[in-house]
């Protein structure tokens, strides 16, 4: 049975890493110029990013401006060496390509000084998925302990996130160098992961055994985001000042459910055991987030 623990350890290693992956924006990268400066724009950004990084610098966006930013070539593996001590490793890769954002300007009648903008932000996509067969296996001491000769088994753990940002922004110039700016998100979340482990034995005695357990979970949340940017500009230096809002949760879910069963040595050993928990209080938080940059301007190009 130490077998059965341990594929329900890894499967809380994984989904924990896939979660704490998700907080981890260092790779984010939403317009052009953030993909060539690999995100440090706050003080600097020139294009639709700016939606993200500083809304104030919508000011700097003088012409109508439509974007589709699809750098994203996505490539999941997962992987994991010496799986329970088998001597194999377990290994799942897959490749997909999808839009990062989709982002645009437009100019509302009689308010020449406001600048607006909406934006599609893929926030965050990743989809893990891996199985594992034992094939027909002969038994370890450990497992003959149980009085088990030979079995089969198959193990598979899966993690999936989605998060989608739908957000509209605007800025203005108070000055002729000093500019504000708001980005507001609506955020639909969803968080989902899977352990599923299936083994069939026969014992010394020639009897059959089966052990079956399932493990999972959902969240979902919906909600809103906001970002206050501030920009002061020099003919060849800018700054820049953006502040993320704690996340306002309008809706948060969540469900778990866990089967267990166990046949076949006997019936002092035998287990059943199916729960599943619905409408759970799953609270999902983004805290308070300052940003400070510079860029200096070297001929058109800015260095941040």
């Amino acid at each position: 049975m130490f077998r059965f623990h341990i594929h329900i350890l890894l499967f809380v290693l994984v989904n924990s890493a896939v979660f704490f992956g998700q907080q981890n924006y260092k790779y984010e990268n939403f317009g052009d110029k953030s993909i060539v400066l690999n995100g440090n724009v706050t003080g600097s950004v020139s294009d639709l990013g700016a939606t993200y990084y500083n809304p104030a610098r919508l000011t700097t966006i003088t012409e109508p401006l439509f974007s589709v930013n699809g750098k994203i070539y996505q490539l999941n593996v997962t992987k994991i060496e010496d799986f329970v001590n088998s001597g194999k490793t377990l290994k799942s890769s897959e490749f997909s390509g999808l839009p990062q954002m989709v982002a645009g300007t437009f100019q509302l009648k009689n308010l020449d000084n406001h600048y607006f903008a909406y934006s599609l932000l893929s926030k965050n996509r990743s989809d893990i998925s891996t199985t594992y067969r034992t094939g027909l296996q002969n038994a370890d001491k450990g497992l003959r302990l149980l009085g088990i000769d030979r079995y089969t088994g198959t193990v598979s753990i899966g993690s999936k996130i989605r998060e989608e940002w739908y957000g509209g922004s605007w800025a203005t110039k108070l000055t002729e160098r000093f500019s504000v700016g708001v980005s507001v998100y609506f955020s639909a979340y969803e968080y989902s992961g899977n352990n599923n482990i299936e083994y069939s034995a026969i014992t010394e005695d020639s009897s059959v055994a089966l052990y079956r357990s399932k493990i999972g979970f959902l969240q979902k949340s919906y909600g809103f985001l906001g970002k206050v940017g501030f920009s002061y500009t020099f003919p060849k230096v800018s700054f820049g000042l953006n502040i993320n809002v704690p996340y306002m949760e309008l809706i948060g879910e969540g469900n778990f459910n866990q089967e267990e069963f166990l046949s076949g040595f006997d019936s002092a050993k035998d287990r059943f055991s199916a729960n599943r928990f619905n409408d759970l209080n799953a609270k999902r938080k983004y805290p308070l987030g300052i940003q400070i940059g510079s860029g200096i301007r070297i001929k058109k190009i800015y260095c941040t």
